[in-house]
């Protein structure tokens, strides 16, 4: 199975953009509502601040890399991370575990 360069990771998230993800873990809802250069723009529906938050490109590089690396990441407990683990979870060769929330990059 030919892997994803982060370029073709990013480019399916760019696709995502007006659509809704849950967290993981916790379930809260996330709309995507912007990708930029920067990160992606995002709303949580769970969240008593408001607003927009940004979760940066190099979170979801980081994650990509160690998935390559080692097949697996363990998130870090960040909001940021538990959003960009959503978020790639969208990948169709993307799988995940509870406790700790672990992402898995299946080989076939």
């Amino acid at each position: 199975m030919t892997r994803r360069t982060f370029k073709q990771v990013w480019d399916f998230i760019k696709g995502m953009e007006g659509k809704k993800v849950r967290t993981l873990d916790r379930g809260y809802v996330n709309e995507i509502f912007n990708v930029t250069d920067e990160g992606v723009w995002r709303i949580s529906y769970h969240s008593t601040s408001g607003g927009f938050t940004l979760v940066r490109k190099r979170e979801f590089e980081k994650i990509w890399d160690e998935l390559l690396r080692n097949g697996m990441c363990v998130a870090r407990r960040s909001k940021a991370w538990r959003v960009a683990c959503a978020i790639l979870n969208e990948l169709p060769e993307v799988t995940y575990s509870l406790r700790p929330l672990t992402l898995y990059l299946m080989t076939e």
